[in-house]
């Protein structure tokens, strides 16, 4: 609220990146998973937001929500593979996976508009705008509360019974299964948790931005997430 355009454009986009740190925070630091693919979720969000707020006209804040929810099943058939393997093998797996959506989805500039990006409409809530460019201070607001709910909402992750089943299985896969614990179906529903946590900072992202580009996206993106949210602890 009382800082220039600079510095707010900065808090913004380090309250998008908590967004996405969150997702790795489920996949990888409650349940042990190595995923290199959580900016590819973030991507497939951003990109579903532009066809649903641009093209079909859903009003903010509802094409966040549904993007996020239709890059849940794609996070559970990519994490199918943490089922058969683990660590290092399981980061080249979804690192593959990562370039192949990249390659196949992100460069074709008929579903992503290439170069140029798709087109986001400025968003807006009982006709008041909330603009970045326009109103960042408004924005910043809606994107703090969209943030403390995540964290809010992982936190209680943890506590719960699907969070007690996560840390297990990073524990100990074979003590987690000799008690009960379903292990493929635990890290599924990481996989699905933590790609939907993705897909929201992509849909803010995308609204932050106003257009999105694959160059946000990249294999890359992910490798340095996972490393900034490591050093962060």
């Amino acid at each position: 609220l009382l800082l220039g355009g600079s510095y707010q454009t900065a808090i913004l986009t380090s309250l998008v990146m908590v967004m996405l740190s969150l997702s790795v925070v489920i996949v990888t630091g409650f349940s042990g998973q190595i995923s290199l693919m959580q900016m590819a979720f973030a991507g497939l969000a951003a990109f579903a937001v532009s066809k649903l707020a641009q093209d079909w006209g859903v009003p903010f804040p509802l094409p966040i929500l549904i993007a996020a929810l239709l890059v849940v099943p794609v996070g559970v058939v990519l994490g199918l593979p943490s089922i058969r393997v683990r660590g290092m093998a399981l980061a080249v797996v979804t690192l593959g996976a990562a370039v192949a959506i990249s390659k196949v989805v992100f460069s074709n500039p008929n579903w992503t508009g290439g170069g140029l990006g798709s087109q986001v409409p400025s968003p807006e809530i009982f006709g008041v705008s909330l603009d970045p460019a326009s109103h960042p201070a408004r924005f910043g607001v809606f994107t703090v509360v969209v943030a403390v709910l995540l964290i809010l909402g992982v936190m209680n992750v943890r506590s719960s019974p699907l969070g007690r089943r996560m840390l297990a299985v990073r524990s100990n896969e074979r003590a987690a299964s000799a008690v009960g614990v379903s292990v493929a179906q635990t890290k599924l529903q990481a996989f699905a948790l933590s790609a939907f946590v993705a897909g929201v900072g992509g849909g803010v992202l995308a609204y932050l931005l106003g257009a999105v580009a694959f160059t946000r996206f990249v294999p890359l993106a992910s490798i340095m997430l996972l490393a900034m949210v490591y050093i962060g602890g």
